[in-house]
C-alpha cells in the first residue's frame, strides 16, 4: 500500500508542478495535500472497521503499550498461555520486540479463552467477536494512547 501511495503522491507532485496557475495556487495545494498526507497518520477508526494502522505513524505507542500490558499480566501472574489474541501480538516476543524473551500469546478463541488482548490495531476480530467480548467479557486492564489502545477482557463467571 505505501508504494502506491508514495506513487501517487509524486505524480499528484508533478502534475501540480506543471499547472499553468499561479505559484500561490500551487503553494495552497501543495499545504492542503501534505496536510492532508500527515494528518491521516492519526485517524482513529471505530472498532468494527478495519484500519491499515501499520502505514501510518499512528502505531508507534502500540510497542511501549504491549510492554506495559505485558508488564501487567506478569505483576498479576497471568500466563501469555492464558491470553488469546490476534495478529499482530501473535508470536515470539523476541521477533517483536528484538529480545530475548520467546513467550507467545494464544491464536484467540472467543467465548472459550479464560483472557483475551484486543487493541485496536488488531483487524483480525470479526464483529461477531467483537460483540460477544463487549457481552461476555469484563474488561481487566485497558491501557491507551490518543491513537492506540490494549484491552484484556476477562470471560464473565
Amino acid at each position: 500500500m505505501l508504494p502506491f501511495i508514495l506513487i501517487i503522491s509524486l505524480i499528484t507532485a508533478y502534475l501540480i508542478s506543471h499547472l499553468s496557475h499561479s505559484d500561490k495556487l500551487k503553494k495552497f495545494v501543495f499545504v492542503v495535500l501534505i496536510f492532508g498526507s500527515l494528518s491521516g497518520n492519526f485517524w482513529v477508526y471505530p472498532n468494527k472497521i478495519a484500519q491499515g494502522w501499520d502505514s501510518t505513524l499512528g502505531h508507534i505507542p502500540f510497542y511501549s503499550l504491549q510492554q506495559k500490558m505485558n508488564t501487567y499480566l506478569d505483576k498479576n501472574q497471568i500466563t501469555f498461555s492464558e491470553v488469546g489474541t490476534a495478529f499482530p501480538m501473535l508470536g515470539e516476543h523476541s521477533v517483536i520486540f528484538v529480545n530475548n524473551d520467546i513467550r507467545s500469546f494464544k491464536p484467540k478463541e472467543v467465548g472459550k479463552d479464560t483472557y483475551i488482548l484486543y487493541s485496536n490495531v488488531n483487524n483480525d476480530f470479526s464483529d461477531s467477536e467483537l460483540n460477544w467480548l463487549s457481552n461476555q467479557y469484563i474488561i481487566e486492564k485497558k491501557i491507551t494512547s490518543p491513537t492506540i489502545y490494549l484491552c484484556l477482557f476477562k470471560l464473565k463467571k
